[in-house]
């Protein structure tokens, strides 16, 4: 009994029949068969060599090695000529079968690359999203960190409300006192009244807000997503906007210190979930907002 294990028995016995393996085999038992035909050819000079001892003239061996010579010397050579075109046709199919192993492996190394390509592609986007996250991570921490005090303390997303009510009691002190024209355009006087009202008041606060946001939504513009995919995670940053955070938004951008970040709300729509019912600043902000701020 063989001592060599079963699993290993049938790994050789996998390997000895191979298609290459198989017509090698094939092959050289056809050249074995012709082999064993031409080995057989001294019969006949033992034959003449028995002859003469025996007392036959070898003058008269003549005639048997032209007879010999005239039946055995084209059998040799059909059998040699056969050799040669098993030895052709063997070759031939060994190429055959090279050919298709090469192109075996080409297919393999493209599929390999694919998966490579698409584990690429998997890690990409975990890095990516891990990024986003955070970044989204610390934009809800800065936020909860934003804190006004006047008569009484107030944080968060609750101070965005009172901001606005900042500037139309500013606007109102500004074109009450003459500070700001009534007939200064619109666009003008919210500029103007985010600027005195808003910025130069509470930029340490806002600044840090305005920044982050932008970083996150550039992040995202500049990443190599399709626009579907850009969408999506910008539909996740909207999500997390209050809409009297919108009504700032808008505000800031419109204003000297937003102007990049403008484009990018434009560009994705950041402010479409705004309530008009909030732009009442001037008798124009709606249009502002719907002209500046909606769509390319």
């Amino acid at each position: 009994m063989s001592n060599i294990p079963s699993n290993i028995q049938g790994t050789t016995t996998n390997q000895s029949t191979t298609p290459e393996n198989q017509t090698r085999l094939n092959y050289d038992k056809y050249l074995k068969t012709l082999l064993k035909s031409i080995r057989w050819s001294w019969i006949p000079l033992v034959i003449g060599i028995v002859l003469v001892l025996l007392g036959v003239p070898f003058e008269d061996m003549g005639p048997f090695g032209d007879f010999f010579a005239g039946s055995t010397v084209p059998v040799l050579t059909l059998i040699s000529s056969i050799g040669v075109i098993l030895t052709l046709r063997m070759q031939q199919e060994q190429l055959e079968l090279q050919r298709t192993e090469l192109h075996n492996s080409v297919e393999e190394m493209i599929a390999t690359k694919l998966e490579i390509q698409e584990q690429g592609k998997t890690m990409a986007m975990q890095r990516f999203e891990n990024t986003f996250f955070n970044m989204l991570t610390l934009h809800n921490e800065i936020v909860r960190s934003l804190v006004i005090r006047s008569e009484r303390e107030i944080n968060g997303r609750a101070i965005f409300e009172v901001l606005i009510k900042e500037m139309h009691h500013w606007l109102g002190n500004a074109l009450a006192f003459e500070k700001i024209s009534e007939s200064l355009p619109s666009l003008e006087k919210i500029k103007k009244t985010y600027t005195s009202s808003i910025f130069d008041e509470f930029e340490s606060q806002l600044g840090h807000y305005f920044r982050n946001l932008y970083r996150i939504v550039k992040f995202v513009d500049e990443s190599k997503f399709s626009k579907d995919e850009k969408r999506n995670y910008i539909g996740i940053i909207k999500a997390q906007l209050s809409s009297y955070e919108l009504v700032i938004l808008l505000y800031n951008g419109l204003s000297e210190y937003g102007e990049d970040f403008l484009p990018l709300m434009k560009k994705y729509n950041l402010l479409d979930n705004l309530n008009e019912d909030h732009l009442n600043l001037t008798a124009d902000d709606v249009e502002i907002f719907r002209t500046y701020a909606k769509g390319q």
